[in-house]
């Protein structure tokens, strides 16, 4: 498991995240509380799968609504860039198989790969 937050600049606030583990177990408030979201990437070595971005600091993955479902499709890399960014008080998310609210079950490949600058 390999998930991290560091410093962009010495001047900047922004932070990069990656964690290249992400299944359909959600994880929960990844940041520990708000942030603004101003960029995320994923990347998918499988077949196509969704990520879904919560709101919440303890989503249930196939219950809850996400605020934000991003398709990555297989063996693709996407970037949403968000310029004036989007804020959240929790920050928590997941990869699923199938899209929807109901979609549930790892990706493919096991897991994706999620880069995201917040600040």
């Amino acid at each position: 498991m390999a998930r991290f937050t560091g410093k962009r600049s010495v001047t900047q606030v922004d932070y990069l995240a990656k964690d290249d583990t992400v299944t359909a177990a959600a994880v929960d408030d990844f940041f520990g509380g708000a942030v603004v979201l101003h960029s995320i990437h994923l990347e998918n070595t499988g077949a196509t799968c969704y990520a879904k971005i919560y709101e919440s600091a303890d989503p249930l993955v196939g219950t809850t609504d996400p605020d934000i479902i991003l398709q990555a499709d297989g063996s693709e890399e996407v970037v949403w860039t968000i310029i004036e960014g989007i804020a959240f008080t929790h920050f928590s998310y997941a990869a699923v198989a199938t899209a929807g609210t109901a979609g549930v079950g790892n990706p493919a490949a096991g897991n994706i790969d999620i880069f995201m600058v917040v600040r």
